[in-house]
């Protein structure tokens, strides 16, 4: 009879008259309110996959989130079978000057500040609302607006008429994070962002989530000749 056994550390053991795999689980302090789980299977049975995840949902009083590459087919099929529900895709780039999509777009002064700077606390406010709201459909965040900061990389860029209307948080050549007040007015700012890492890198890396449109206009604004693509999953 199939049944899951609890091991130490976060660790469960699949048990059909043998072990055919294990499951580890995790938290991420940034969205306590769901469990992370990560299915190490010999074989992905769907006929079985329901069953599986009743009797770990025993241990886990959380909903159970997964994220994994869009190629991994048989574990895609696994989880649908299980009633995990798709709630996000998130594309993957490192893009060129050559892969960018040019438009007639008139750019806008950047400033630029530091941890220590006074106007970090504004870009960075403006990033965890941002990353709040586009998160609360999948996978609300938890974490404190201190402990948000901590996470943030040490430089930001940012436009500014009176108040901070858009930030972009850099770290090398990446734009780790991306937000406005105002996306109406995002297209100017998004093509300073680019100007300016370009001036410095040959390839600028972000990601993507379907569920953030500031995100998705910066994708629309270069054509990848590679990407990757990862899915949200969550069983609630």
């Amino acid at each position: 009879m199939l049944h899951v056994k609890a091991h130490t550390n976060n660790n469960y053991e699949i048990l059909n008259g043998k072990s055919i795999g294990t499951i580890h689980t995790s938290y991420n302090p940034f969205h306590l309110n769901h469990c992370y789980v990560d299915f190490q299977l010999k074989h992905f049975d769907i006929d079985s996959a329901n069953t599986v995840c009743q009797e770990l949902a025993r241990y886990i009083q959380e909903p159970m989130q997964i994220i994994t590459n869009a190629t991994n087919t048989q574990l895609i099929a696994f989880l649908r079978a299980a009633n995990f529900q798709l709630k996000r895709k998130t594309t993957v780039v490192e893009c060129s000057k050559e892969e960018r999509v040019y438009q007639r777009t008139a750019t806008i002064p950047l400033q630029r500040c530091n941890r220590t700077d006074d106007s970090f606390k504004a870009c960075a406010t403006l990033v965890y609302t941002h990353y709040e709201k586009t998160h609360r459909a999948v996978s609300p965040l938890t974490a404190s607006f201190e402990a948000f900061c901590k996470g943030l990389p040490d430089t930001a860029l940012y436009y500014r008429n009176g108040a901070v209307t858009h930030t972009a948080f850099i770290e090398h050549n990446e734009i780790a994070y991306i937000a406005s007040s105002k996306e109406t007015d995002i297209d100017r700012f998004l093509s300073s962002v680019i100007d300016r890492l370009f001036a410095d890198f040959h390839t600028i890396s972000f990601e993507a989530d379907n569920t953030d449109p500031i995100a998705m206009k910066l994708l629309s604004l270069f054509n990848p000749t590679e990407e990757e693509l990862f899915y949200t999953f969550i069983r609630d």
